[in-house]
């Protein structure tokens, strides 16, 4: 299973740059740990139901789900190959993902928010403004992530047009 997981790896050259780090990351760690002695051509359905049971312990449903995913592709592209008759991945019974109630603010609150933010002050400015008031607009209000409010330029601003360019 671990040579096929490798051969499998290496020829998905659709994937862009990220994808294949994540992809890489699930195989390294919950698959080939577990999986990765196993002969392809002996796994089945049981013995994938029971290891998928197992990631139930000690990760959370979605994360089972990706994890299986990223299995079941590969296992996929074995049967494509002629290496299995089947998927044994397929089917499987899966913990439930529920879905979080998303909790909004009002624009009073982000206002109230960006206002508190900005008076915290830092270092010997205490009691001067910060800026960070702003960060906390744009995050609400553009619906960024931490990590993509992080990664913004200078140039990444359209001024004129009014745009952030993510």
């Amino acid at each position: 299973m671990g040579e096929w997981l490798d051969l499998w790896m290496d020829s998905r050259s659709d994937w862009r740059a990220t994808a294949r780090e994540r992809a890489r990351g699930i195989v390294v760690r919950p698959i080939r740990t577990q999986l990765g002695n196993y002969p392809l051509g002996a796994l089945n359905h049981q013995a994938v139901q029971a290891w998928a049971s197992g990631l139930s312990r000690t990760q959370g449903p979605a994360s089972v789900r990706k994890i299986v995913n990223v299995l079941s592709g590969s296992l996929q592209v074995a049967v494509k190959d002629g290496r299995l008759a089947s998927n044994p991945a397929h089917g499987l019974n899966l913990p439930k993902v529920h879905k979080v109630s998303k909790r909004y603010l009002t624009h009073e609150q982000v206002r109230d928010l960006s206002a508190a933010v900005d008076a915290i002050g830092r270092g010997r400015y205490l009691g001067h403004l910060n800026g960070y008031g702003l960060l906390v607009k744009v995050l609400a209000y553009c619906g960024l992530h931490w990590g993509e409010a992080s990664g913004l330029r200078v140039q990444d601003i359209d001024f004129v047009r009014g745009r952030l360019e993510v």
